[in-house]
């Protein structure tokens, strides 16, 4: 990718920047895009939690050290911190889908490693999908269960010492949904095969011919999303629309803007 992207004008493309929402496929889409990359080209904090900030207070001199970025940003973050011109790339999910997995994915890894110091995982294993729902930790609220993708898509500053956006629902979409209109990509995890042959398209380069698997429902047992006995009351999806109204107006809005041509992306 580094190769192809020299056969475009770095002024113009500038830094490659995924913005990985957890649980959209944003760690396969990070292997494909900067597989056959040099380590020392891609910005090494990518792999800590949101919370952490992992791109606040590092200098200019040391971010513009790097081309490629990716990790579970705030947008706000990466606008701040990373100087320069930035190709944004991000994929998003089908935000019901997207709480599940990231609950069953907690939980399992709650049970299976009780000792990692994951408060939010610890909780997951603590509560069934309804108790975990309705918790109110700010912590959890804001980094896992309440409108995920919109949060990633701002910052910690729209919501307050609750956790809670400080606009309203449709305020908090219309500022997102500007925001994607100037990303390089806005892909979906659902037809991930598609939309990575439209990010090559985009960089006018031929898609490799291997790539790394993009699909891991072989793996689900082992991350714990096939783990799914929860049955789905109507409390526990009444909790889902809630927890999901403003990311699921983002998609809405995202399916219809960007899953045309290649060029529909073009900022």
């Amino acid at each position: 990718m580094l190769q192809a992207l020299k056969t475009m004008s770095l002024e113009s493309l500038g830094k490659i920047v995924v913005l990985h929402i957890p649980k959209t496929a944003g760690s396969s889409l990070t292997s494909v895009i900067f597989n056959n990359e040099p380590a020392y080209a891609l910005y090494p904090r990518h792999l800590v939690y949101p919370q952490q900030r992992p791109l606040i207070n590092r200098s200019a001199d040391y971010l513009n050290s790097f081309m490629m970025f990716s990790g579970h940003y705030y947008l706000d973050d990466i606008e701040r911190w990373i100087p320069g011109r930035k190709a944004l790339i991000t994929f998003l999910r089908d935000p019901r889908r997207r709480l599940l997995s990231h609950y069953y994915f907690l939980r399992h890894l709650g049970r299976t490693e009780p000792d990692s110091g994951n408060l939010l995982a610890r909780k997951a294993a603590d509560h069934d999908l309804l108790g975990f729902l309705r918790d109110d930790d700010p912590e959890l609220v804001a980094g896992v269960t309440d409108n995920l993708m919109a949060r990633h898509l701002t910052g910690p500053a729209c919501w307050d010492d609750a956790g809670l956006f400080r606009a309203e629902a449709p305020e908090i979409a219309r500022i997102v949904t500007e925001r994607l209109r100037g990303f390089f990509m806005v892909g979906f995890q659902e037809r991930m095969d598609q939309d990575l042959d439209r990010l090559y398209a985009r960089l006018g380069r031929p898609r490799p011919s291997h790539t790394p698997e993009i699909h891991a429902r072989h793996r689900l047992g082992a991350t714990g999303e096939g783990d799914r006995t929860d049955r789905l009351s109507p409390e526990i999806e009444a909790e889902i629309e809630r927890r999901t109204r403003i990311d699921r107006m983002i998609y809405d809005f995202a399916r219809t803007a960007f899953s045309g041509t290649a060029a529909d992306h073009a900022p």
